[in-house]
């Protein structure tokens, strides 16, 4: 039963991604030069190091797509459709390994950072429920206080996981992927110091959108943040399915 299904899923790859045999390597000393062009920390250098240099993980640099925090998977899901290497990070799907709280889910995570092709596309939206207003009685953050009560638990958990994060979105910079972090307008993560950094040195750009203009069931109003831009002209596409529907 496990060969069948080794030979069914190596079937699939094949026909999905067709290339990957030819799939150029992660190249650690470019990375390394452009984290230091783009002014990232110097934890993400040595982080690059250690873990591009582990023995056993895969080198080769071919992801088209990424969902980090996917949920339900539906950016993902599309990208496969377009027979784009495309992969999730969730932890209600695997758990231990996709948990940015672990260490192995924070080494899964930055190692598939490390892995996206230039031109590539990462759309990531960290877990926003203490970041929001309607949470600050308890978790006590303001713009002018974003840690917030870390005496709180959960709100410490919050905080570890938005500065991974950040650490992954410098090295989806460095490898000139294109990155999409998404969250509710309420919510006060650009103010968290490691994220409000990433965001000034990048020159990252702040969009709303409304999820229901693009056939979602929620009305949602969200930021969608990126170092490009032309992220802004998804409005033209929340036009086009506004007149299909």
């Amino acid at each position: 039963k496990n060969k069948s299904v080794q030979v069914s899923l190596k079937a699939h790859e094949a026909l999905v991604y067709p290339n990957k045999a030819r799939a150029p390597v992660i190249n650690i000393p470019l990375i390394l030069k452009m984290l230091c062009v783009i002014g990232a920390p110097i934890m993400a250098m040595r982080l690059v190091c250690l873990i591009g240099n582990q023995p056993g993980l895969d080198t080769a640099a071919n992801i088209d797509q990424s969902e980090y925090y996917s949920g339900k998977h539906e950016v993902t899901t599309s990208a496969w459709t377009r027979k784009r290497h495309a992969v999730t990070y969730e932890v209600k799907d695997y758990g231990v390994t996709q948990n940015m709280l672990t260490p192995e889910g924070f080494v899964h995570a930055f190692h598939l950072a490390m892995r996206h092709k230039p031109g590539s596309n990462s759309v990531l939206a960290p877990v926003c429920s203490s970041w929001g207003r309607l949470n600050a009685g308890t978790s006590e953050r303001t713009a002018l206080a974003p840690l917030g009560a870390v005496r709180h638990a959960y709100v410490r958990k919050a905080n570890i996981m938005v500065s991974r994060t950040v650490l992954v979105m410098w090295v989806l910079a460095a490898v000139g992927a294109m990155i999409l972090l998404e969250q509710p307008v309420h919510s006060l993560m650009e103010m968290y110091p490691r994220m409000r950094h990433i965001i000034d040195v990048l020159q990252m750009h702040r969009t709303p959108i409304r999820l229901g203009d693009f056939g979602a069931e929620s009305p949602k109003p969200l930021w969608l943040y990126s170092q490009f831009q032309w992220v802004g002209e998804i409005k033209d596409f929340k036009e086009k399915i506004s007149k299909k529907t």
